[in-house]
């Protein structure tokens, strides 16, 4: 015999729960008409529970939230002539509105292949990612380029953790006009995340989050496995990437890097030390700072010796 356990909704979740339990319900209702007769039915019932929602909050819903039999594949600006500037760029594999697993599997999209869709696309660039290889660069070179041509912003963090990243990778970001960031402490920090966040103002905005660092091998044919987010249908893992991509940038952990000769010096030993598993004590390429609760343990210790001089 099974029993059923319930509690009444938090107030910050209702519509969360709601929007969920009719979702399924309405996915499922929407695939039981006659295939003869199924978009137009589905199309209909989707205008009438739009209708019912115009009706229940006014002036919040518009003509073009109703529902037609086309599909929208993009959205191109106009010159004033009214003409469009451009043929729209190469659409990505999976639809813009849905999440999915990649795994590099034969027959199926690979990451490389789709970031660069992305890419084309996007209207701003995050990249978090442990290793940045100059073969993985090649590879997305063009579409980056073009994106920061066209005045897009492209923002990437990355690490000097086991001397991986390849300092000819960064020079040429930065060449190209991208903001580039890297973390020293690899004790501490010990930067692993790789992700891409792919901006969209229309608000189709797409993120990669998985195993896969910038590197040909990995972007191709590596056994791989990457989950591609939706803004659509996952809204709340797009906004806390946001959110923690802001973070590291702002933190000082995180150093610009703008290819100088004082840049590169310092990422080059950095990365000599890290391949070569030396434990170089020359703080000058260390910010030493301390944890929370040290920092609290020294102000005590300061105030004992100042003000009581103990």
């Amino acid at each position: 015999m099974l029993l059923r356990e319930a509690t009444s909704f938090r107030e910050w979740s209702h519509h969360l729960f709601l929007s969920r339990h009719l979702y399924r319900l309405l996915q499922a209702a929407l695939q039981v008409y006659p295939h003869t007769e199924r978009l137009e039915r589905q199309v209909a019932l989707s205008n009438r529970i739009l209708a019912l929602l115009a009706s229940e909050f006014p002036g919040e819903f518009s003509r073009e939230d109703y529902v037609t039999q086309q599909l929208l594949e993009a959205v191109l600006p106009r010159r004033d002539t009214g003409l469009v500037t451009a043929s729209p760029p190469p659409r990505p594999g999976i639809p813009l509105s849905q999440s999915a697993l990649l795994v590099n599997a034969r027959g199926e999209y690979r990451v490389g292949h789709e970031v660069i869709k992305e890419i084309q696309s996007a209207d701003r660039i995050d990249l978090l990612c442990s290793f940045i290889k100059w073969s993985g660069l090649r590879l997305i070179k063009t579409p980056i380029a073009d994106a920061l041509e066209a005045g897009k912003q492209v923002r990437v963090i990355t690490t000097v953790y086991l001397g991986a990243t390849d300092r000819r990778a960064l020079d040429e970001l930065v060449r190209m006009g991208a903001e580039v960031k890297v973390s020293y402490d690899t004790r501490r920090t010990r930067l692993h995340a790789k992700a891409w966040l792919f901006h969209r103002e229309t608000g189709f905005s797409t993120a990669y989050i998985g195993s896969s660092n910038l590197s040909a091998a990995a972007q191709l044919d590596g056994l791989e496995w990457n989950v591609r987010v939706s803004a659509i249908d996952a809204p709340q893992i797009l906004h806390k990437f946001e959110a923690t991509f802001d973070t590291y940038w702002e933190d000082p952990e995180f150093v610009p890097y703008c290819a100088t000769d004082e840049d590169r010096r310092r990422f080059d030993a950095a990365t000599r030390r890290e391949r070569s598993g030396e434990d170089d004590t020359a703080l000058s390429f260390f910010d030493i700072r301390p944890y929370p609760f040290q920092q609290e343990i020294l102000e005590r210790l300061e105030v004992e010796r100042e003000v009581h001089h103990r």
